[in-house]
């Protein structure tokens, strides 16, 4: 299966850590930190990294959402998603701020965690507990969890 993760930055080392869980429960993973156009004028970088997620969003077969610190960017994808219905599963560890955007939360088709307090808060949240929520023992397992999300 193909994945796009949308992952702010600042989480770049768990990021690091989900695409290599997944790459070896045989997905491809596109991962947006790991392409750097070196050949591209400073003036078309951003277009050029638009363009190419743009390319990899229309290209998988599902997205990822990294959850615990995201911004502007992945809140897009995260519509962007959502228009084109395609499955979108957020992936949390530790934060609630997923909470508070309605938005967001409203277009997710499921969502993991590593954490069951986590878990059982988002059961019973109105918006997403009509969704798979999943709780994993650990990062390695989060490739074969996959499949309940597909549709």
């Amino acid at each position: 299966m193909k994945i796009y993760i949308s992952a702010s930055l600042v989480n770049h080392l768990q990021n690091a850590r989900i695409a290599e869980s997944l790459e070896k429960s045989g997905h491809e993973v596109f991962l947006p930190q790991r392409f750097c156009p070196t050949n591209v004028p400073k003036n078309e970088y951003p277009l050029t990294i638009f363009e190419k997620c743009l390319e990899a969003m229309k290209d998988c077969d599902l997205g990822i959402l990294v959850l615990d610190c995201y911004g502007k960017d992945s809140s897009w994808e995260s519509g962007w998603f959502f228009g084109t219905q395609k499955p979108l599963i957020g992936f949390v560890q530790v934060c609630l701020k997923l909470s508070q955007d309605w938005m967001v939360k409203g277009g997710l088709k499921g969502l993991i965690t590593t954490d069951q307090s986590i878990k059982n808060f988002f059961i019973k949240d109105e918006m997403i507990s009509h969704v798979p929520i999943i709780f994993i023992d650990t990062l390695n397992t989060i490739g074969k969890e996959l499949g309940n999300f597909i549709i």
